[in-house]
């Protein structure tokens, strides 16, 4: 009952939904999209992450999925993951993230009238009262609900900048000594950057922003913050700690790691910049919010360990979130389909949504990863899709028709969906 009244709710399933068979599946060349076919300059690609994390210790691109494997623990039951560890269950789901329970989320109740003002003027105004007063903490429990797009960079800005003062300044200050690194050196990394950020000249959303992000990707090939500060990265240690105040970024030749930022580049790590550059078109500006967003939450989506936050458990959560809630559906996807749930889900969480559905819908998201300073909402966020398709998924018979539910998100409200099902 519950899940058939969740697909009366949402007006984006339209009856021609309902009639039609499965939709072929989305060209678009995004890595989050699920594109497979991609130029072979990348060392690393998000297959070689997949099979790294499903089958430990190795990287063999050939190596089937393979069968789901068992254990006598239910966290461990029918999961693709085969590391122990745990996991948000959906009870403490609801505790954790009590807050987007309540009735003034922005990207829920957007239109909602109190005291003859819209909750988005009234939001903005509380917002732009707490930026002015720097309250750091308020500010976080504000962004829990959501930000209206006006005062998100602002409010990003407060809660991730580690500069207080003029910002600005610092930043343009400090990006110019990464230009002039850029200018005389090239890093063979570059070249692996530069095609990965042309890849989103295949979505409409993000092409013209198409310099802005080559500029922020370089500066983070770089920048030895990043490697400071990072505790994922692989070839972080202690002896390469570096004084970056003054003018410890004029020679990164003398750095102990290769590249300076220490995380050899992916197919793919644009993504995480993109939806930044509809928050600043200064690229200065903008790198200095995405080297914090890197470093708090971005790089454990793409580094496989024992991080609570890490992908790993991630994954995980996804995984015992949708058996807890709907057990059919997630034994019907892995043994009748042989389709493991994790298999479309894993793209959409390495890639924080980027390309899976609308930019906004993906920028509501990370206010809440901000706000709640966690990535479980990632987790959920996959797991409502998931129910939200399940009339579509209870038919496929092929491994083609489950990713041919997916095809098209990009009309999805992600919070309401969220919310409906865990609330």
């Amino acid at each position: 009952m519950r899940k058939r009244r969740a697909d009366e709710c949402f007006e984006e399933t339209s009856e021609a939904e309902e009639e039609c068979s499965f939709p072929q599946r989305s060209s678009l060349g995004l890595p989050s999209i699920g594109a497979l076919e991609h130029d072979e300059t990348w060392v690393i690609d998000d297959r070689d992450i997949y099979n790294s994390l499903t089958n430990p210790g190795s990287l063999d691109k050939e190596k089937s999925l393979g069968e789901p494997h068992f254990s006598h623990s239910f966290d461990n039951f029918w999961t693709q993951v085969p590391n122990r560890v745990n996991t948000l269950t959906v009870e403490e789901f609801r505790i954790i993230y009590k807050d987007i329970k309540q009735h003034h989320q922005i990207g829920i109740h957007n239109e909602k009238i109190i005291s003859d003002k819209s909750l988005c003027d009234l939001k903005i105004e509380e917002g732009e009262t707490l930026i002015l007063e720097n309250n750091i903490q308020y500010l976080c429990k504000f962004t829990c609900n959501g930000l209206p797009s006006c005062i998100r960079t602002k409010t990003w800005n407060c809660i991730l900048q580690e500069v207080r003062g003029d910002s600005t300044e610092y930043a343009h200050d400090y990006c110019q000594r990464l230009r002039n690194q850029i200018s005389k050196h090239e890093l063979i990394t570059d070249k692996i950057i530069l095609v990965d950020e042309k890849l989103c000249r295949n979505d409409d959303t993000f092409f013209v922003f198409e310099d802005i992000l080559r500029d922020v990707m370089l500066y983070w090939s770089r920048d030895p913050w990043i490697c400071d500060n990072s505790p994922c990265v692989i070839n972080m240690c202690e002896d390469s700690k570096i004084d970056h105040s003054s003018n410890s970024t004029n020679n990164f030749l003398s750095y102990p790691t290769y590249p300076p930022n220490g995380v050899f580049p992916f197919w793919g790590i644009s993504c995480y910049a993109m939806p930044i550059c509809f928050l600043h078109r200064d690229s200065d500006e903008a790198y200095f919010i995405f080297r914090q967003l890197y470093v708090r939450y971005f790089n454990k989506l793409h580094t496989i360990n024992s991080d609570p936050q890490g992908l790993s458990h991630l994954c995980t959560t996804f995984e015992n979130l949708l058996k807890q809630l709907d057990p059919h559906l997630f034994y019907h996807l892995t043994f009748k389909v042989g389709s493991p749930p994790l298999t479309i889900a894993y793209r959409w969480i390495l890639y924080a949504f980027v390309g899976v559905i609308n930019i906004e819908q993906v920028l509501l998201l990370w206010d809440r990863v901000v706000g709640f300073d966690r990535m479980e909402i990632f987790s959920a966020a996959a797991v409502s899709l998931f129910v939200f398709r399940r009339n579509w998924l209870m038919l496929a018979r092929t491994a083609s028709e489950v990713e041919a539910a997916f095809k098209d998100l990009q009309a999805i409200k992600i919070m309401p969906l969220i919310r409906h099902l865990f609330f």
